[in-house]
């Protein structure tokens, strides 16, 4: 395996190979015309004949009600884990007598709400989010979304904007062959599944400690806010080593199904 410059692109090659394959590494928080300044990406690109990605765009694309085999599958799979998830996060519910004033007081309350709120849209009611109503590991994961959102520099509220939607749509116009490796819902079902398995796991340390690690992340929501926007610039500048770094913090090979998804993609490589 050959490393270009850029290190997020690499050529693949071993003994009888006619022509070389490439393997590169998207990331959904950059735009999709960055490519063309990945080192080498242009070349590589005219030079290969199919383009092979993760998650069935195609699939993605089309309405899940148009009735068709492979939208029932889609749905059926979002159904599932669904109903799933919702049986876990019942279960995440505070005590009637156990909010965060009662446990942290009104002045560590505070401390939470107002980083909280600085994460909402602007013009969000004050009244639009209380707390009190909330699970610490709920509110946990709900500031990791608003955060991961914050983070991001670029504006990507175009979805064929994001990586891998760009180089569809371009492989597309540009008539090479397309091959996918599995189903978006799939990926959908691994990743809600795993953050709730998550969730419910944290659930099980006692309230008090649950609300102390909110008030830990509050009070460093600027930093927190920087690294998910270094995360971006080290992909740019192809330092995959510390972009990996990050996705470890939060994933391991076992929550994301890796070890049954990586021989099912084998199969469907040319």
């Amino acid at each position: 395996m050959a490393q270009t410059e850029g290190g997020i692109l690499f050529r693949l090659s071993k003994p009888g190979m006619t022509s070389p394959s490439y393997l590169m590494g998207s990331m959904h928080l950059v735009k999709g015309e960055f490519v063309h300044q990945i080192p080498g990406f242009d070349d590589i690109y005219a030079s290969v004949k199919r383009l092979c990605i993760e998650a069935d765009i195609e699939g993605s694309l089309q309405s899940l009600q148009d009735g068709s085999e492979r939208a029932k599958q889609l749905m059926e799979s979002l159904q599932k884990a669904q109903m799933e998830v919702n049986a876990l996060t019942a279960q995440l519910k505070l005590p009637i007598d156990s909010n965060y004033t009662m446990l942290l007081g009104a002045e560590k309350k505070k401390e939470i709400e107002d980083p909280l709120f600085s994460l909402l849209p602007a013009g969000t009611p004050a009244n639009a989010l209380d707390i009190n109503m909330l699970h610490p590991v709920l509110l946990s994961n709900t500031m990791d979304v608003l955060l991961q959102s914050k983070g991001v520099k670029e504006d990507l509220s175009d979805p064929n904007q994001i990586l891998d939607y760009y180089l569809y749509h371009k492989a597309k116009a540009d008539g090479k062959q397309l091959a996918f490796l599995e189903p978006v819902a799939l990926q959908d079902s691994i990743l809600i599944m795993s953050q709730a398995r998550d969730l419910v796991q944290d659930a099980s340390r006692p309230l008090q400690a649950q609300m102390e690690d909110v008030l830990a992340k509050c009070r460093k929501l600027p930093q927190t806010i920087e690294h998910y926007a270094s995360v971006t610039e080290n992909y740019k500048k192809g330092l995959s080593d510390k972009v990996l770094e990050f996705i470890s913090d939060s994933s391991t090979p076992e929550s994301m199904g890796l070890r049954y998804r990586n021989p099912a993609w084998m199969k469907q490589l040319p």
